[in-house]
């Protein structure tokens, strides 16, 4: 038996204001100390993405006529959802920015070995970086 469709809403709308904290807290961290946040942290980002899933899945499941009657939760995550794609687009933002920031500077001189290792490191981060989260839907 499904859940009533408000307390799914509710559901939902304690997940999407989690969601925005952390990432206030990672605009912080951003400003703050100009890195990316540890790994931990990124692994919370994840957590939260798995719980949108499930989260999602029941919404889906609610009955659209009752949740009807939910409008003020509805409009109230959906204002939120709104604040927190903004909050996460200038993460991104800020993230790029340390990205560049963090890049070595080439030397003169360098060896075409020297090079090419320095091609596959960043080849490496930025998989690693694209199989991270990023974004709250």
């Amino acid at each position: 038996m499904n859940k009533p469709a408000e307390a799914t809403l509710t559901e939902h709308f304690v997940l999407c204001e989690e969601t925005y904290r952390i990432l206030v807290e990672e605009n912080r961290i951003l400003k703050q100390t100009s890195q990316p946040p540890d790994r931990d942290f990124l692994n919370a980002k994840r957590a939260l993405l798995l719980r949108f899933e499930v989260s999602n899945r029941a919404l889906a499941e609610a009955d659209r006529a009752e949740a009807r009657r939910s409008r003020a939760t509805i409009e109230k995550s959906h204002q939120l959802v709104m604040k927190t794609l903004l909050l996460d687009r200038e993460n991104e933002q800020l993230l790029f920015k340390c990205a560049l920031d963090s890049k070595p500077k080439v030397k003169q001189g360098f060896s075409s070995i020297d090079t090419q290792r320095l091609y596959r490191q960043s080849a490496a981060q930025r998989d690693e970086d694209r199989a991270l989260p990023v974004s709250c839907n």
